[in-house]
């Protein structure tokens, strides 16, 4: 079966009917006056589109676009950014930051089992503050007067 034409005419504000043109090829059963059919039009279709569940990505006002949890190696989760494409009934297709077989989280984990990034602590953290100029002046008496 081929459609040859598809004509939208609106007949509400959110409905309309379709009036479809079907050429059978010649091995089709013959449709006869009365009979009844559904059709399902597909407006876009990318075969190797990742397809997540919309719930599954996250977007917080202080991150830039919109992210998953995977599922880390060591069991914890780990925030990835995703770039996402269109969306179909409850479901997002993922553009671009997932990949075929990576693990994602259905919910927000608890804080406590996501990953964090390396930040070092703040007793780690050296300041380079300049010392009273009474010590400097008695490490110089020291060194430097012979």
């Amino acid at each position: 079966m081929t459609v040859e034409r598809v004509d939208a005419i609106p007949s509400a504000a959110d409905s309309y009917e379709v009036r479809l043109s079907v050429k059978l090829n010649e091995k089709a059963p013959a449709i006869v006056a009365g009979m009844s059919g559904t059709v399902k039009l597909v407006s876009y279709r990318q075969e190797k589109a990742i397809v997540v569940p919309a719930k599954a990505v996250f977007f917080e006002p202080d991150e830039q676009g919109r992210f998953v949890y995977l599922v880390g190696k060591n069991g914890k989760a780990k925030k990835q950014a995703v770039t996402v494409g269109r969306k179909a009934d409850d479901r997002l297709e993922i553009l671009s930051g997932l990949g075929e077989g990576d693990r994602i989280l259905l919910e927000k984990p608890k804080e406590e089992d996501i990953e964090k990034k390396d930040i070092k602590k703040k007793q780690d953290v050296k300041q380079d503050v300049p010392k009273p100029a009474k010590e400097r002046k008695r490490k110089k008496q020291a060194g430097g007067a012979k």
